[in-house]
């Protein structure tokens, strides 16, 4: 009787466990995606664009990326890099995690300078 008093225990522990990294990894990616997107465009585009001033601002990369004329959706990533600004710079709220456009356009500048 006691092994089974056991055996419950250890999977009722084990299940919190699983559950609590489960809640902390999901936090943390979401968390990860907002300010890895956007450390990742500045990355890429420096590397895409050496012609960009040191200490670019946003709009200077952006406008030089929309230069490259790739075929994206302009629109979203100037709405994603405003809110990120505002996030970032002026307290707003955490913009959406998934920046799908964003990560579009990183993709579209690493293949440009490898």
């Amino acid at each position: 009787m006691n092994l089974d008093l056991v055996v419950l225990n250890v999977a009722a522990y084990g299940s919190l466990a699983a559950g609590l990294m489960q809640t902390r990894r999901q936090r943390s990616s979401g968390e990860a995606e907002i300010s890895g997107a956007f450390p990742l465009l500045a990355r890429s585009l420096r590397k895409a664009l050496p012609e960009l001033p040191a200490g670019f601002t946003w709009r200077q990369g952006i406008s030089a990326a929309k230069g490259l004329e790739l075929k994206l959706r302009w629109d979203e990533i100037d709405k994603a890099v405003a809110e990120y600004e505002a996030y970032r710079y002026g307290g707003r709220p955490a913009p959406e995690p998934s920046q799908p456009e964003v990560m579009r356009l990183v993709e579209a500048l690493k293949r440009r300078h490898q």
